[in-house]
């Protein structure tokens, strides 16, 4: 047995027990002791952009 198959076999095992674990529904509550989140983001440099060359449908997408 190769290690790709044990790898793929685990893979598999992993995959059908999570898929066929019990679910529970999420039930809302209230919150108690709850935090924020403060802080600065800095970003260094020119922000890169993407030009979308459509590939398909150039009517409807344009140039």
């Amino acid at each position: 047995m190769t290690i790709r198959e044990l790898m793929s076999g685990l893979a598999a095992i992993t995959f059908v027990a999570t898929m066929s674990a019990p679910v529970q529904a999420y039930e809302v509550g209230p919150v108690t002791g709850g935090g924020t989140i403060e802080g600065t983001i800095v970003y260094r440099g020119d922000v890169p952009t993407t030009k979308i060359i459509p590939t398909k449908d150039i009517e409807v997408c344009g140039d």
